[in-house]
């Protein structure tokens, strides 16, 4: 009895574990696999209801649904971290190599001025120290010579504070020898000295009364050195200033919106600023930005009017109602540029005394582009308000000028632009403010009619100097219109 009791009890636990393992080996179908490798994708982390919403499309258990999400999220984290190890165990690998090698090719390097070999760590420290005394003996130079200054001027001269410290130097014993001799060179007094200690530091200082000693040669090397990176910065704004007007003339939308007011176009600025971005530009909140774009025929040579545009006095006669006073500064170039670069000042009015003027310091640089077509572009810097005593300038002028197409016959087609930065809506009255503001007062189309006007007036002018006007009258009528030409 015991036995047979013993053989039942044995059979029914075995029966259990059979169950068990039977239950424990139930595998998913293949169907319910894809739908859930499906729903995977798209959401590897639902929640409650969506996983009883998927049980009772697939005909699972919620917890097996729950169970199978979280087996397949740590299988996925786990491939991607080996994937991930076995680039890194790559990467490793070749940067060994690389480093291996680099060690070799410094084992067996070859001085190029010399052709022999390496010098040793001794003979590092020597340089090194014959680097710290140079740097010392040149910071020694630069206050023996602030003293002379100051001495003569009979005030303080300030040395440059880009200069190294003394307890710097000694610090940098422990660094890279190139990293060293890199900033011996540019920390040094002769290189890195800036325009204001240079050449114009001395500009605004009255005379001393004894006529001070010439200077040393190495600020003679810097000032021309400084005025020829003036030179290129010049020029690398006019040839970036040339491009942007040239395009701008050739696109239309989305650059270029009509008005639905008065017809005139002007400059989308979102799509301006994605195309030219200016980081280094900053904007007033009370300013505005004004642009602007008008084209017509002027009876006159391309030639004629850019001879017009680069002579101040007949510039100022050309735009009697709009430029007030004009001057050239300085004239950068007339030859090697294929044109005529000049710094200009320029004062903008309107026959009110209501209305503010605007003061333009600029870079005017005359081009011709091909046998009939010449380009006058306009263009502010910002080194001329240093330059200049008074205080700094409200306006600001973006790239603008004018593209001009000989027609023949005497005439010229011209497309004008203006697109300037301006903060005058407080010097303006009320009266004005509406047509400053509407772009109908320093807008291309005012030029491009004042100009039509002027050329018309200027060709009557020459015209009648060649006919013969009899009598009195006819003198007078000569004269007048002489009068009015100019």
């Amino acid at each position: 009895m015991d036995d047979s009791g013993n053989e039942q009890i044995g059979e029914s636990s075995s029966s259990r574990k059979r169950s068990r393992r039977q239950k424990l080996c139930n595998r998913h179908s293949v169907e319910q696999i894809q739908q859930l490798e499906t729903f995977f994708k798209e959401c590897p982390h639902p929640d409650e209801n969506q996983r009883r919403q998927l049980s009772r499309e697939i005909g699972l258990d919620p917890k097996q649904i729950k169970f199978w999400f979280q087996n397949k999220r740590t299988q996925t984290k786990a491939l991607s971290e080996r994937a991930d190890n076995n680039i890194l165990r790559t990467e490793n690998e070749r940067f060994h190599c690389e480093n291996m090698a680099m060690r070799e090719a410094l084992k067996n390097i070859i001085c190029p001025h010399c052709d022999g070999p390496p010098p040793g760590e001794e003979e590092r420290k020597r340089n090194l120290e014959k680097m710290k005394m140079a740097n010392q003996r040149l910071r020694d130079e630069h206050e023996r010579i602030s003293n002379l200054i100051s001495n003569f001027v009979g005030r303080s001269f300030a040395m440059t504070s880009q200069l190294a410290p003394q307890n710097n130097v000694g610090s940098l014993s422990s660094s890279s020898d190139e990293s060293l001799v890199s900033q011996n060179i540019i920390n040094s007094p002769i290189e890195n000295q800036p325009n204001n200690v240079r050449g114009n530091s001395t500009a605004n200082i009255p005379p001393p009364l004894l006529p001070p000693p010439p200077p040393p040669p190495p600020f003679e090397e810097n000032e021309e050195i400084r005025v020829d990176r003036e030179k290129s910065i010049i020029f690398g704004t006019v040839i970036t200033a040339t491009d942007e007007i040239v395009e701008l003339f050739q696109m239309n939308e989305p650059i270029w919106i009509k008005s639905q007011i008065d017809g005139r176009y002007f400059i989308n600025r979102e799509s301006y600023e994605k195309i030219y971005p200016k980081p280094n530009q900053a904007y007033k909140s009370a300013a505005r930005i004004e642009s602007s774009k008008e084209s017509g025929v002027v009876t006159m040579t391309a030639i004629e009017l850019i001879q017009i545009f680069l002579d101040p006095v007949r510039y100022m006669n050309m735009f009697p109602t709009i430029v007030t006073k004009a001057r050239t500064i300085e004239v950068v170039d007339t030859e090697n540029f294929g044109g005529s670069v000049q710094l200009m000042y320029e004062k903008l009015h309107i026959l009110s005394p209501l209305v503010g003027a605007r003061d333009f310091f600029f870079i005017r640089c005359c081009r011709q582009l091909d046998p009939t077509t010449w380009t006058m572009v306009d263009v502010s810097f910002d080194n001329l308000r240093e330059i200049q005593s008074g205080g700094p300038s409200q306006s600001w002028k973006f790239p603008s000028g004018c593209v001009i197409q000989d027609l023949g016959n005497g005439k010229s087609m011209v497309t004008w632009l203006e697109h300037v930065h301006v903060d005058d809506k407080t010097h303006t009255n009320r009266l004005y403010r509406d047509l400053v503001c509407g772009r109908q007062t320093f807008g291309a189309k005012r030029w491009i009619i004042t100009l039509q006007r002027m050329s018309e007036r200027h060709n009557f002018a020459m015209n009648a100097n060649n006919h013969d006007f009899g009598g009195a009258r006819g003198t007078f009528f000569f004269l007048k219109v002489n009068f009015f030409a100019r």
